[in-house]
């Protein structure tokens, strides 16, 4: 059941005393804790990709996880305590950038996210255009709620360029502006639609 709030109704209204979940922990670890909590807006959705679990289990690989980095890597990738708090500036709101400011806020230091788009999220909201692809949209509105529970800094809109990097005053930088798709002739190229 990857719906946390059909989940919580369904114990609550008592039609079920117990649920299971496998893939949806791999995403969010905390899943039941927020759930609990009432705190169902800040579980990391799963995109329903098996990639990471399922297919690897088939191929009797070891597990991971699209959406969470840390899965069954958790000793390996712990958030250290910092020693001092940067202040970073993040180019590109897609996933890479919007996981690398999630990570820093709640390590504790100061990210600023710019995206030349007026949407977070970059490529996941072309892939979540089919319908049977909502999950990519719920990840997309995730992080969009995350960057707002973490007081991120988010400015839409906003092209970048190497001026205002060097006079910005941030302590680092990430360039986190995804990669160009490859666009090949498929015979029909007057009904081929690149975004």
């Amino acid at each position: 059941m990857d719906d946390p709030d059909m989940a919580l109704s369904a114990i609550e209204e008592g039609v079920c005393d117990v649920i299971d979940l496998g893939r949806p922990l791999l995403a969010d670890p905390d899943y039941c804790n927020k759930l609990k909590a009432g705190r169902t807006g800040e579980i990391r959705p799963c995109i329903s990709c098996h990639e990471g679990c399922m297919g690897r289990v088939a191929e009797y690989s070891l597990i991971n996880c699209a959406v969470n980095p840390q899965a069954a890597r958790e000793r390996f990738t712990a958030y250290e305590p910092i020693l001092r708090p940067k202040k970073v500036l993040i180019v590109g709101g897609g996933v890479a950038g919007c996981e690398a400011a999630r990570v820093l806020a709640i390590r504790g230091h100061q990210p600023e996210l710019f995206e030349k788009g007026d949407r977070l999220d970059g490529n996941l909201l072309p892939g979540g255009a089919p319908e049977f692809k909502e999950d990519d949209i719920a990840l997309a509105e995730w992080y969009a709620r995350e960057m707002e529970r973490l007081q991120v800094p988010v400015h839409l809109n906003a092209m970048v360029t190497k001026g205002d990097v060097l006079k910005a005053g941030f302590d680092t930088v990430i360039i986190a502006t995804g990669s160009s798709p490859k666009v090949f002739s498929l015979g029909d190229d007057a009904h081929v639609y690149t975004d």
